[in-house]
C-alpha cells in the first residue's frame, strides 16, 4: 500500500484497539480521556504517514471533545490545532469544523478560562486563512 493511504482493514484495527483500551482504563466515559487517547492514535497514524487514517481519527477526537463541558470551545481550540498536523488535502473539513464551532462557542453562556474568546479568534484565523488561500492563483 502507498503511503498515505489508509485502507478499511487498518482503520477497523484502529478503532477496535481504541474500543477496548476505551472499555479497560475508562469504563466511566470521559470524554477527555477519550479524546487523548484518539489523538494518541491519530499522531500514531501520522507518523506512520496514513493521512486518511489519521484524519478520521482527529474527527473522532473533535467528537469527543464536543462531550466536555465546554465542548464547542475545546472543539475549535482542537481543530485548529490538528488542521497543522494534516496534510493539505484533508485540512479544509477541520478549518470548516474549527470556524463552526468556533461560533457554536460564541453561543454558549459562559467563558471557562478565555476559552470561548480563543476559540472564536481561530474561527476567525481560519477564515482568513481559508479565504487568502481561495484568493492564490492556482499551480498548474
Amino acid at each position: 500500500m502507498l503511503a498515505g493511504q489508509t485502507d478499511s482493514g487498518e482503520l477497523t484495527a484502529l478503532f477496535d484497539v481504541l474500543g477496548d483500551a476505551h472499555d479497560t482504563y475508562d469504563p466511566t466515559g470521559d470524554p477527555l480521556f477519550d479524546t487523548q487517547l484518539t489523538l494518541a492514535c491519530a499522531d500514531l497514524c501520522t507518523a506512520a504517514e496514513r493521512p486518511a487514517g489519521a484524519h478520521r481519527l482527529y474527527e473522532i477526537a473533535t467528537d469527543w471533545a464536543l462531550q466536555t463541558p465546554d465542548g464547542h470551545s475545546a472543539r475549535a481550540l482542537l481543530g485548529h490545532d490538528l488542521a497543522a498536523r494534516l496534510p493539505e488535502e484533508h485540512r479544509r473539513e477541520l478549518t470548516e469544523t474549527t470556524i463552526r464551532a468556533g461560533f457554536r462557542a460564541a453561543a454558549l453562556p459562559h467563558d471557562l478560562d478565555g476559552r470561548v474568546t480563543a476559540a472564536l479568534a481561530l474561527a476567525a484565523e481560519a477564515i482568513t486563512s481559508a479565504t487568502a488561500n481561495s484568493a492564490l492563483p492556482q499551480q498548474p
